[in-house]
């Protein structure tokens, strides 16, 4: 989208509004006096001020359960697991343990169950084939051969004192319980369950791998596996692989890596089939991926629900630079994530990818932290976001905050068709200080919302970002609408970008959206406040409805102290405002330019207060005002170039100009049967130009009221009437 044409645009064309050309080339109002209206005029509208909205709940993950320690960012509490490091031989990290623990086991065997003991020298394999079902294998401190077990049903105990090591252990069908073992540097996947097998680790850990090393845990489709205290670290290209059912709890996956010559190194990777449920987990500085979730389309999908979890620290791939993200869900998935903490991993940190025209994708989100994602090391190939969701998915998110993400902080793209749209319900929201991309230009935008899209939003704070702060629009031109319904929503401080000095727009809605807004406070952006923009054709595409709507304090650019407009709607574009307030903006407090078309008015503009629009900062130094140097612009409401606008109950005061026209149209809206406008306090009540033929502002405005502007009219047609008591 060429941003940079369109903040030129926003302007081009309003130098011309503080008055024609003289003869000497300079500008001058032709002046009407009103002989001023009486001081005791009633200009008093008693119009209500907009609702203000209610900012989301922060993120809390409740009390800690034991091990894990409080921590906050931000106002939003979570958790942090105690973990050691650095285990010698014979321990091994437990989450939630601050030591380093016991592998070994030194429980007694049930009463009545068969025990063989096997010292470090005797032949493993021989003891468990020969072993009756049911018996417990007791396992001397020492190292031992990978073994193979087929329709066993054994246990498996490394008997302390010392540690038993395994140089793997793989298991088609059968039920086999492991428990207090080491598994270290194995050829190929380190613990492997096929064949409808079930297996029960208790207090394994999984280190490293050879040379010939797949990974730490594999299980098929068939297998069910259930982890708890367990423990793999340094991994060879992937900790998990599996596509049966994984039920875990207190698990640590930390560490794994890749060669240089592919890419991998994920954490987890859940394929087809999987059906897995984590409790008290952390992946922590794994290569390429953390968790990744992907269910084929027309297969059975794959599930993957996490309470108290935490992926930290993924990086990019050696081989190509590539990716680094935390969790990623693809085409059909269900992904149910309760109480986790994405922080510090690269290209994203959540990401949903569903499949386009299907919604067999589906995520649910609620206390989740996603702290500074960083772009990957693959030169800008991949803009990093910190979520995002994309394509027909369906999506319920609560409680969730987005902090410090680089280039995009929360992106919702739907596909490219109206047959399916990506749709997201999200309560309790907070995106939080974004910033560009170090390999890119504009970027740095807080929430975007892009193509087919049905997304709902309740109770957002959209705080500190860049280019925008919320951004609904289009990728590619089509037969499609971005769809928006946002209540209690707060956009500020959005500011400029470090090389790009047109940015910094709190809500930028383009053409192809339809954005309904209730209770939304928009204050202390830069560029402009909120900025709609429509088909420069004239056609009718991008729609805003807004009630208990507040725009204040645009400061203009922070690199030269340009623009500042509260409110812009442009090109055919349609907005309606009911219970309005922008005030204290730059240069304009509402404009409307370019043309529009149809019957209905570009704005629509009711029971609503512009007042105290002030002048660009720049004009401290003339010289640095790219756009009409020198002129202090400081106008409530301005309607130009074939622009229409409609006013029903509308207070305009303290403004330069309350009202400036320029080839364009302002009427009286649904005005009650009373005052349609009142100019209170204005350098110049209204001001026209260039008006339409046959246009009569006086005629068209309605009853209006004045009261102590210091000039009621200046411009080349008729004056607006005098003052009129409601």
């Amino acid at each position: 989208m060429p941003l940079l044409l369109l903040f030129i645009i926003i302007f081009s064309g309003c130098v011309e509004y503080a008055g024609p050309p003289t003869d000497a080339g300079e500008t001058a109002d032709a002046v009407v006096d009103d002989g001023l209206t009486p001081d005791d005029a009633n200009c008093d509208l008693g119009l209500a001020s907009p609702a203000v909205p209610a900012l989301p709940a922060p993120v809390d993950w409740g009390v800690c359960p034991d091990g894990w320690d409080d921590a906050a960012d931000g106002g939003h509490r979570y958790c942090l697991p105690r973990v050691a490091a650095d285990c010698p031989a014979g321990t091994m990290p437990v989450i939630g343990e601050s030591d380093c623990v016991a592998i070994c086991d030194d429980g007694e065997p049930p009463e009545g169950s068969v025990v063989v003991d096997v010292a470090a020298d005797d032949d493993l394999q021989v003891a468990l084939d020969t072993a009756p079902d049911g018996a417990v294998i007791r396992l001397a401190a020492g190292d031992y051969a990978p073994v193979i077990l087929t329709g066993r049903d054994l246990a498996l105990v490394g008997a302390c004192p010392g540690e038993a090591a395994l140089g793997g252990i793989s298991m088609d069908g059968g039920m086999v319980t492991l428990r207090g073992v080491a598994v270290r540097d194995a050829a190929g996947w380190a613990v492997s369950v096929t064949g409808n097998g079930h297996l029960t680790a208790e207090r394994i850990h999984i280190i490293g791998g050879g040379a010939e090393a797949t990974g730490g845990l594999f299980f098929d489709d068939t297998a069910e596996v259930s982890f708890t205290d367990c423990s793999i670290e340094g991994a060879l290209h992937a900790g998990i692989r599996g596509s049966g059912e994984l039920d875990a709890t207190r698990l640590l996956v930390r560490g794994v890596v890749s060669d240089a010559t592919v890419d991998r190194g994920k954490g987890m990777e859940f394929n087809d089939g999987a059906r897995v449920a984590l409790t008290e987990a952390l992946v922590d500085d794994c290569t390429y991926g953390g968790i990744s979730v992907s269910g084929d389309d027309g297969g059975a999908g794959a599930a993957l629900s996490a309470d108290l979890l935490v992926v930290r620290g993924t990086r990019s791939s050696p081989h190509t630079g590539k990716w680094g993200y935390g969790i990623a869900a693809i085409d059909q998935f269900k992904l149910d994530l309760a109480w986790t903490l994405v922080v510090e991993n690269r290209a994203f940190g959540i990401a949903t990818m569903g499949v386009e025209e299907k919604q067999i994708g589906t995520a649910e989100l609620a206390d989740v932290l996603i702290l500074d994602t960083r772009a990957a090391n693959d030169g800008g190939l991949y803009p990093p976001r910190g979520l995002d969701i994309d394509n027909g998915v369906t999506a319920a998110i609560e409680r969730v905050a987005v902090l410090r993400s680089e280039n995009v902080g929360v992106m919702l793209m739907g596909p490219l068709s109206a047959a399916v749209p990506l749709t997201v319900t999200a309560r309790d929201l907070t995106v939080r200080d974004t910033v560009e991309d170090p390999t890119g230009l504009i970027d740095g935008q807080g929430i975007v919302l892009l193509n087919e899209t049905d997304v709902t939003l309740e109770r957002a704070l959209i705080e500190n970002n860049r280019a925008f702060g919320l951004l609904v629009s289009v990728y590619e031109e089509g037969d499609y609408t971005t769809h928006l319904t946002a209540t209690d929503l707060t956009v500020r401080g959005t500011r400029s970008q470090a090389l790009d000095e047109g940015a910094g727009i709190g809500v930028g809605i383009y053409r192809h959206a339809e954005v309904t807004l209730e209770r939304a406070l928009i204050e202390d952006n830069r560029t402009a406040g909120l900025l709609l923009y429509g088909a420069e054709s004239g056609a009718c595409d991008a729609m805003l409805t807004a009630k208990d709507l507040t725009v204040r304090e645009t400061t203009g650019q922070a690199a030269d102290g340009e623009h500042g407009v509260g409110v812009a709607v442009q090109y055919g574009a349609r907005a309606m405002f009911e219970r309005a307030l922008m005030e204290e903006n730059r240069m304009y407090g509402v404009m409307v330019f370019g043309e529009g078309a149809g019957p209905e008015p570009m704005l629509d503009l009711r029971e609503s207060t512009v007042r105290r629009t002030v002048p660009r900062d720049c004009l401290d130094s003339p010289a640095g005002c790219s756009f009409a140097p020198g002129v202090p612009i400081a106008h409530g409401l301005g309607v130009y170039e074939g622009a229409t606008a409609a006013v029903g109950r509308v207070l305009l005061e303290g403004n330069a100009h309350g009202l400036d026209v320029s080839a364009g149209s302002v009427s009286a809206g649904d005005c009650g049967g009373g005052v349609c406008v009142a100019f209170v306090g204005n350098d110049t009540a209204a001001n026209g130009w260039n008006l339409p033929p046959g246009y009569d502002m006086a005629a068209s405005l309605g009853t209006v009221c004045a009261e102590a502007n210091d000039t009621l009219y200046a411009g080349n047609t008729a004056p607006v009437p005098g003052a009129v008591s409601p």
